[in-house]
């Protein structure tokens, strides 16, 4: 699920999938985290209406906190 969310925001500002699937990895955890509650929240019935429009929203917030900056991908809350 955090690939196919996060791929919305990465494909606007042209990041290729390799690229992609690499800064998901370094920060392997918040990926899995993200990924996880979005296929949890998508078993509860009639929250998954809601589930897509807040699950872009909150790649495209996790895309700009952690994954925009390719050589910052290590370090997080790192000053702008």
């Amino acid at each position: 699920m955090a690939i196919t969310y996060l791929d919305y925001p990465m494909d606007n500002n042209k990041v290729t999938f390799a690229d992609m699937r690499q800064r998901l990895a370094k920060r392997w955890w918040e990926s899995l985290t993200y990924g996880g509650l979005v296929a949890l929240i998508t078993w509860i019935p009639l929250a998954n209406l809601l589930l897509i429009p807040g699950a872009v929203a909150g790649a495209v917030l996790m895309w700009d906190e952690h994954y925009r900056n390719a050589n910052d991908v290590t370090l997080s809350n790192s000053p702008k």
